[in-house]
C-alpha cells in the first residue's frame, strides 16, 4: 500500500492467487481496496475471479460491502 499512495512506482493492478491471501478480515480488504479504488489501482484475483476493472468486479466488491446504518 505505501508504494500505490506514493505513486512511485506507477501501480495499475494487484495480482493476488486468491482473496483470502490480501487480507483476513473482511473489514481490512475492503478498506484497502477502497483505499486503491481512490489511487486508480485495481485487483485481479485469480483464483476468486475477481477483477475490480470489469463491472462484475465492480459488483462482487460492492456486494461485499456493508450498508450504511
Amino acid at each position: 500500500m505505501e508504494k500505490i499512495e506514493s505513486g512511485e512506482d506507477g501501480v495499475d493492478f494487484v495480482l493476488v492467487f486468491k482473496l483470502s491471501r490480501f487480507g483476513r478480515k473482511a473489514a481490512d480488504v475492503l478498506n484497502s481496496l477502497q483505499s486503491m479504488q481512490d489511487y486508480g489501482v485495481n485487483l485481479i484475483c485469480v483464483e476468486d475471479g475477481i477483477d475490480s476493472s470489469k463491472d462484475a468486479g465492480k459488483l462482487m466488491i460492492s456486494s461485499c460491502q456493508p450498508l450504511p446504518r
